[in-house]
């Protein structure tokens, strides 16, 4: 996700990063751990015309804008691939597991991994000023605090639930355009609308 929106636009990184609750529908039914629901097809249609149209993926012009966002937008798909494992695993596989042994367990492997790989390559660099520092500790909070919620969550809810109902994507273009100054058009935010209630139609679908 960070190598997402290094690249493109962070509220498009995650409507691409939306896709996770598909794929994890999708992951249930080929382990065959949930029957296929031939009615959730059509939100999970509606949600990838939706991300078309918030990405500005017009036939006309798609060639240009592909490599201009295509790296972010991939990177942003592996990051909504990982998660719809997570996602698995939590459901399926852990949920007799306490839920803040799992997230230790998981975010250890990772902070690991991450520092590990880090310094083999020299790519780990330190804030060089105040602001730097402040923005770090800020992530770490509320990243921290925002991610031990989710996992903890995640085994208390239905399934096809556990990723529906997710509006970081609006709440996001929302702060980019009140902070940094980003815009989209409305084409775009109709599209990321368009996406984020696909993925509540697709977790409403089961009731």
């Amino acid at each position: 996700m960070y190598s997402a929106v290094a690249r493109i636009p962070p509220a498009l990184a995650l409507l691409v990063f939306q896709t996770s609750p598909m794929l994890y529908v999708l992951v249930s039914w080929a382990m065959r751990k949930e029957p296929p629901r031939w009615r959730a097809l059509a939100p999970m249609a509606l949600g990838l015309a939706g991300l078309a149209l918030a990405l500005d993926l017009r036939l006309e012009h798609l060639q240009s804008r592909w490599s201009e966002i295509g790296a972010g937008v991939l990177w942003a798909f592996a990051s909504g691939s990982s998660m719809a494992v997570v996602y698995y695993l939590n459901t399926h596989v852990l949920k007799a597991l306490d839920g803040r042994v799992r997230t230790f367990a998981m975010t250890a492997v990772t902070a690991t991994l991450v520092i590990l790989g880090g310094a083999a390559t020299h790519a780990i660099v330190f804030p060089a000023d105040a602001s730097g520092w402040i923005g770090l500790a800020c992530l770490t909070v509320f990243y921290g605090l925002a991610i031990i919620s989710l996992f903890f969550v995640l085994p208390k809810l239905p399934s096809t639930h556990t990723a529906a109902l997710n509006i970081e994507p609006i709440a996001l273009l929302f702060l980019a355009w009140l902070i940094l100054g980003n815009t989209v058009s409305p084409l775009q935010v109709g599209g990321a609308f368009l996406t984020v209630g696909a993925i509540v139609w697709l977790g409403l679908s089961k009731r």
